[in-house]
């Protein structure tokens, strides 16, 4: 009998947005750039144009996990754990990283299409997520949580990342010395 590897396949997981909302929100002009960068990084030559009108959302689900931003009134914890790949050095990494989801938005995009070059319109769900410096020691020794900086990037950090790439929710704790992270058990 052959055994089938499963592998992980984040882009086929359920995704659903949630109110509060608010529709056709015209992106501020540096919202806006960072946006037409993003998806001419994700497009290269195949990028057309990005809406300038966006719908905004607090909540989003990922897999029968629901995550909130600090656009939502009634849910504050909006930290999060994201898996990212990152090239440094020629050479691919993967790690989690700690940030703060400010809102979730589907944006409009136009791209030509590979093989019949026509102009398609495309919806892309993302989170704008202000991240957080992890310290120089990314584990603390007296608690073994993960211990991060008093302070984040800048906002022109990849502030975008896609709701299927967040890992779960977690709480951030401050002390006088330490700023410490811990899970937020699935709900």
């Amino acid at each position: 009998m052959l055994m089938k590897k499963m592998t992980l396949c984040p882009d086929s997981w359920p995704l659903a947005l949630y109110h509060p909302a608010r529709r056709n929100f015209s992106s501020p002009d540096d919202m806006h750039a960072l946006l037409v960068r993003h998806f001419q990084d994700v497009y290269q030559d195949k990028f057309v144009s990005v809406a300038r009108r966006v719908d905004l959302f607090a909540r989003c689900e990922v897999n029968g996990c629901v995550f909130s931003s600090k656009m939502n009134r009634t849910d504050r914890t909006n930290a999060v754990l994201v898996y990212c790949t990152i090239l440094q050095n020629n050479i691919f990494t993967t790690k989690a990283y700690v940030g703060r989801v400010l809102f979730f938005l589907q944006v409009p995009v136009y791209a030509r299409d590979p093989v019949t070059s026509q102009i398609r319109l495309l919806r892309h769900t993302l989170a704008k997520v202000e991240w957080i410096k992890p310290n120089s020691q990314p584990v603390d020794p007296d608690s073994g949580l993960l211990s991060l900086q008093k302070n984040t990037y800048g906002e022109n950090h990849y502030p975008f990342v896609t709701p299927r790439r967040l890992i779960c929710r977690c709480s951030i704790i401050d002390t006088r010395q330490k700023r410490l992270v811990v899970q937020v058990p699935a709900s």
